[in-house]
């Protein structure tokens, strides 16, 4: 009597493992890892497979950019500043005369009007 192979445990098995690798192979696809290598991963080592997507870091969550405020420096409070002083008149060309009253150069000595020594 010789021995006699049959392949049909041999296919079943091969089922069961493609079917199985699906397994870890779709949960690292939804952590953002390659679902084939995880699906070749899974039909040979099934429990190692299944053990690190399980375990693994979800690569698929999106950080959210920091906002990093920047404090602008602040302008110093406005100081005090006094208004300035009126302005005095500005000396007129002419003057009056102290005696008459009638109008004369402002550098003049002696009155048109009179003949009066101007006063300073």
């Amino acid at each position: 009597m010789g021995y006699y192979f049959d392949p049909t445990g041999l296919i079943v098995g091969f089922v069961i493992a493609f079917g199985l690798a699906f397994i870890p192979s779709t949960i690292a696809k939804r952590k953002g890892a390659s679902g084939v290598g995880f699906w070749f991963f899974g039909f040979f080592l099934f429990l190692i497979a299944l053990i690190v997507a399980i375990a693994m870091k979800d690569r698929t969550v999106q950080q959210q950019p920091q906002v990093v405020v920047v404090q602008q420096p602040q302008a110093p409070p406005p100081r005090y500043v006094p208004p300035p002083p009126p302005r005095q008149k500005a000396p007129s060309p002419k003057k009056n005369c102290a005696y008459c009253g009638s109008l004369m150069a402002h550098d003049a000595e002696v009155c048109n009007g009179c003949g009066a020594k101007a006063t300073r």
